[in-house]
């Protein structure tokens, strides 16, 4: 396993129309767009993790916005990366 720690830095809602495969039918619904950039200092644990993780973005796509809501702006996460069997 490999940890990484990520800030929330935007968060936006917006209305999406596409196709739901599991109602298999086109829909249109509210979606949570969450993008993640890698800390780079503001404690000696960032700095650490800054050495190890200098550059990189994740993005997020989240259809559930009950789950979009634990992503607050200027707020940092673990990220943990584990192979999948």
């Amino acid at each position: 396993m490999t940890r990484a720690k990520f800030q929330c830095s935007n968060k936006t809602i917006t209305t999406d129309s596409g196709w739901d495969y599991l109602e298999n039918a086109s829909t249109t619904k509210e979606v949570a767009n969450i993008e993640l950039l890698p800390v780079t200092g503001g404690s000696e644990e960032n700095k650490s993790f800054f050495k190890s993780t200098p550059n990189g973005k994740i993005e997020l796509r989240v259809l559930n916005l009950a789950a979009a809501e634990m992503f607050e702006i200027g707020k940092e996460y673990y990220v943990d990366f584990t192979v999948a069997n």
